[in-house]
């Protein structure tokens, strides 16, 4: 089962009698590391984006450019790029990419920090988000993206949960608010009716209102559905991709002496129309064929907010 939540200690203990429980989130990454800000091309190394803010296009690399190896090492993936990159950081990463036609040359990109949330400025005023999972920090560090984005113009936005592995509760909420003015985020349901407790929205859209699209994939898990589900349900976005992965489950981590404790199905959740996606996913407005790309998602969500902002 994958994690997706933290739990409040007292719903913990309202659904299992549980007299107090440790909060943790069960993922282990940190909220910020070291790397050179690229993004690749689903399974080959051939760069898709460069993230704002950091060393990568200063030093020369290109949408387009096919990373042939680090560090004098040949990659023929790009699981075999990121690894290689991680395992180089926080040294200076040395590259040799190719762009199509061209002779390979090589890069040296010093890594910088960066944290869970990536954000690019695409064409026709469109602003590209990427939430890699949530934590305490993702709605701050959502909220200084998006200023920095309408600064340079921004006037419709792609939020891309593809591949996001969930996080905390509180986090999710937090990001939610940040798109609704209000209604419903998500009910949390325990073993006991009187456990149930449900989170909304109060406002403002730090958006305006402005056009977003939301992309989800097979691989979108828990916490993201929830946001997805809200921003859906409440009218505020239109998802594109692929049915997500369809995790309802909070847990809470149990302390076991002598052990390194359990985790605990305590709770699930519930989108605002009162679904459950247990299994089942949430559903895109838009909803490519099985098997549908990265590349692919992105490309119809980017047409479809460039529609919706010409009035289409």
């Amino acid at each position: 089962m994958f994690h997706i939540l933290i739990l409040t200690a007292a719903l913990v203990a309202a659904a299992n009698g549980a007299a107090a429980a440790e909060q943790q989130l069960f993922s282990g990454v940190p909220d910020t590391w070291r790397g050179v800000g690229i993004e690749f091309r689903d399974e080959q190394p051939v760069i898709a984006r460069l993230m704002e803010h950091m060393n990568a296009e200063a030093a020369g690399v290109r949408v387009g450019d096919r990373v042939l190896a680090i560090a004098g090492e040949p990659v023929a993936t790009s699981r075999e790029a990121i690894a290689k990159i991680k395992i180089a950081s926080p040294s200076p990463v040395r590259l040799t990419v190719q762009a199509p036609g061209a002779a390979p040359r090589e890069v040296e990109v010093a890594p910088a920090a960066m944290t869970d949330v990536r954000w690019t400025m695409l064409e026709d005023g469109v602003a590209y988000l990427r939430i890699r999972r949530f934590d305490d920090d993702s709605a701050t560090h959502l909220r200084a993206a998006i200023r920095q984005a309408r600064v340079r113009g921004a006037r419709a936005w792609v939020l891309d949960l593809c591949s996001n592995a969930g996080g905390s509760l509180d986090a999710t909420v937090a990001v939610a608010r940040l798109f609704l003015d209000r209604g419903t985020i998500v009910t949390v349901r325990g073993r006991r009716d009187e456990a149930a407790e449900t989170y909304e929205a109060h406002g403002p859209d730090v958006l305006h209102n402005m056009p977003l699209v939301v992309t989800i994939d097979a691989r979108t898990n828990g916490a993201a559905e929830i946001v997805a589900a809200a921003l859906r349900d409440n009218g505020r976005a239109k998802l594109v991709g692929l049915p997500s992965f369809g995790d309802s489950a909070l847990q809470a981590h149990l302390p076991v002496p002598g052990k390194d404790g359990m985790r605990l199905v305590v709770a699930r959740a519930y989108t605002p129309t009162g679904a459950s996606f247990q299994r089942v996913g949430i559903k895109p407005d838009v909803e490519l064929d099985a098997g549908a790309s990265y590349d692919a998602i992105q490309a119809r969500a980017e047409e479809l907010v460039r529609a919706q902002r010409a009035g289409r």
